[in-house]
Formats: structure tokens, C-alpha cells, sequence
């Protein structure tokens, strides 16, 4: 029993690894974190910690969440943009929303998603995860750094911050959603069979 237990606790560790290892490559390695296609600029890293919370649990991929958000700190902090080191060297923008993320995915994975198949669970968790990084981040921008957000826009007032963070929900978070939707269950499968 002692031996099962572990070599199961071995098993998560040597898995978190990886899943932190990936994150760490996706945020400083070009063009595997980020895809851009056209004028949008989609995050893909959500999709890792959305993928270790469905097979760690909710203590693991939050865990996952804090390595991406404080990836996201460091890079505002060493090569982010004038208006990214304004906004994400905030932890409460650049790291809370990311650790919040995979907490509430969590809750629907265990209290909703569990009686579905491995495909619809990775499909609504994949769309679910994605879509409330985007709100969560965002959020965290309108709460804790609307100045600084609407200072970096020409011509914007603070009246106008809600609607053009919702319109990035619409415009850019959509089809991250769709992506994920799409990505998370083709991976979640495809692992899942091979460990069986």
C-alpha cells in the first residue's frame, strides 16, 4: 500500500515537472506560447494549465498557474513593452487571475464535467479554461490598473475601459477559447488512451 501510494505521488511529481518545464519553454521560447494569425494574437499557454488541472487536480494546476503567472511577471519585467511593463509587473494582474483560473476550473471539473466523457470534458473545460484566463487577466486590469491601461490608449477616457476590455473578450479571447476548445481534447484523449 505504502509503495503504491508512492510511486503514485512519484508519478505526479515527475508529470508536474514536465507540465513546468513546458510552461517555462511556451513563455520564453517564440511562437510556442503565443500564435498569431492576423491581427490576433492568441495565448496558448492556458491550455497547458488547463490540461494539468484535468489529470493533476485542482492543488496541481494551480500550482502550474502560479509558474505561468509568475513567467508572465518576469517578462514584463525583462522584455515587455512600455505599456506591458506598466500593467503585468503587477502580481495582481500578471500572476493572481492565472492562479484563480485553474481554482474555478477545478470546481466545474469536479462539481459539473466529471459525469461526461473524456471528449466533452476536455472540450467545455478547454473552452471554460481559456475563456475565464481572458476575463480573469482583464478583470484584473479594470480593478487594479484602469489608469495605466486607458493612459496607454490615445484618446481614451476611463469611462471607456469596461467596454474595451470586453471588446479584447470578444475579439481576442473568443477565438482562444475556440482554439482550446478544439486542442484540449484532442490532447486529453490521445493521453489518455495511450496510459490505459
Amino acid at each position: 500500500m505504502k509503495s503504491s501510494y508512492t510511486n503514485n505521488n512519484a508519478r505526479r511529481l515527475v508529470i508536474l515537472g514536465l507540465f513546468i518545464a513546458l510552461i517555462i519553454i511556451q513563455s520564453w521560447v517564440p511562437f510556442l506560447g503565443f500564435i498569431t494569425i492576423g491581427p490576433i494574437a492568441m495565448t496558448i499557454i492556458p491550455i497547458t494549465v488547463i490540461l494539468s488541472t484535468l489529470w493533476l487536480g485542482t492543488r496541481d494546476g494551480m500550482i502550474l498557474g502560479l509558474v505561468f503567472g509568475l513567467n508572465s511577471l518576469a517578462r514584463a519585467w525583462l522584455i515587455g513593452n512600455p505599456i506591458e511593463r506598466m500593467i503585468f509587473t503587477s502580481p495582481l494582474v500578471s500572476v493572481l487571475p492565472r492562479i484563480l483560473m485553474p481554482l474555478l476550473l477545478g470546481l466545474c471539473i469536479k462539481y459539473i464535467l466529471d459525469r461526461f466523457s473524456d471528449s466533452t470534458k476536455g472540450a467545455v473545460a478547454g473552452f471554460i479554461g481559456s475563456i475565464l484566463n481572458t476575463i480573469l487577466v482583464l478583470g484584473a486590469i479594470g480593478i487594479f490598473k484602469p489608469t495605466a491601461y486607458i493612459g496607454a490608449i490615445d484618446g481614451a477616457n476611463v469611462s471607456q475601459l469596461w467596454p474595451i476590455l470586453w471588446g479584447i473578450v470578444t475579439a481576442n479571447g473568443i477565438p482562444e477559447a475556440i482554439l482550446a476548445t478544439i486542442i484540449t481534447p484532442i490532447i486529453f484523449i490521445g493521453v489518455n488512451r495511450s496510459r490505459r
